[in-house]
């Protein structure tokens, strides 16, 4: 079993097509984002930032895999 990182559409595919690759580690590039921008926001009005800011990650398999492809493109 492989498990691999970022989720990528090839990623997606090899998840979907029943390959090795079973799951994928999805980051969330909007979440990062905007706690960056909230943390340098802060920090501009005098709140020291925290030294760590976890972001929560996505585990995208088969069945999330099946669930994006028939969700409707907004």
């Amino acid at each position: 079993m492989i498990v691999g990182y970022d989720a990528t559409p090839e990623g997606q595919k090899a998840i979907a097509g029943g390959t090795a690759l079973k799951a994928d580690v999805a980051q969330q590039p909007g979440v990062i984002g905007t706690k960056t921008i909230d943390a340098i926001a802060a920090y501009f009005a005098g709140t020291p930032p925290d030294a760590k800011v976890a972001v929560p990650v996505r585990i995208v398999d088969a069945d999330s895999v099946r669930a994006m492809a028939g969700a409707k493109p907004q």
